[in-house]
């Protein structure tokens, strides 16, 4: 960003490498106000898994009150924690009024590690169903990614049609997983270390999340 005037600037340096060159390109896509506006339908995915013991369970729940903080009138939203089976806390989309975001909260205090194996694929196609007023709605998956069968997984994400948007947390995240659910499905992922605050990561998927899918780039 320019410090003069505040604009994005995109910069490119190519210099001479033995017989040919070395390009060195800097890309920044300003985000658009307008989009940032529009509601959001949130589904929020949380593992509870035994595997999340300790420190991940820890961040998992700060994360998602975190999450419910950002949530603005108009955005609808569900809240699912998985383990060995699912448990969406409403029926449906829900508005991000103050009673629901409420309850929410509530029971995301509550939550532990306490809800078995790793079921993720069951728990996804679940959310994949849920339908808000305004479509299918967004997918953000607080894991830390600890499962079987990956490719299948992945492939089932990329059929759904939304996007996946990931914060892996804990000591032992399953990075490679987790990178290519998003990048799979146009989402985007973010690793936590157990020493780093939410609130950044938080916010920059939230960012994400309310802007376009980007199309083909081509440079």
């Amino acid at each position: 960003v320019c410090t003069d005037c505040g604009c994005f600037r995109n910069h490119c340096v190519v210099v001479p490498d033995g017989d040919g060159y070395v390009a060195l390109a800097s890309l920044r896509i300003p985000p658009v106000l307008e989009l940032e506006r529009q509601p959001l339908s949130l589904k929020l995915v949380i593992d509870c898994s035994g595997s999340m013991g300790g420190t991940s369970i820890a961040q998992a729940r700060k994360a998602g009150l975190a999450i419910l903080d950002q949530l603005r009138p108009g955005d609808s939203f569900n809240v699912t924690l998985f383990g060995s089976s699912y448990k969406h806390f409403f029926r449906k989309m829900v508005p991000a009024s103050a009673r629901y975001i409420t309850e929410a909260w509530n029971q995301i205090d509550q939550m532990d590690a306490d809800m078995g194996g790793t079921e993720m694929e069951k728990a996804l196609d679940a959310v994949f169903g849920l339908k808000g007023e305004d479509g299918a709605g967004t997918v953000l998956l607080i894991t830390d990614g600890e499962i079987h069968e990956h490719e299948k997984l992945v492939r089932c994400a990329e059929q759904s049609g939304q996007r996946v948007f990931v914060v892996g947390v804990g000591t032992s995240v399953a990075e490679t997983f987790l990178r290519k659910l998003a990048n799979a499905t146009d989402g985007a992922c973010e690793l936590v270390a157990p020493q780093e605050g939410m609130s950044e990561f938080v916010l920059s998927q939230f960012h994400r999340m309310r802007q376009q899918r980007v199309g083909q780039l081509n440079i």
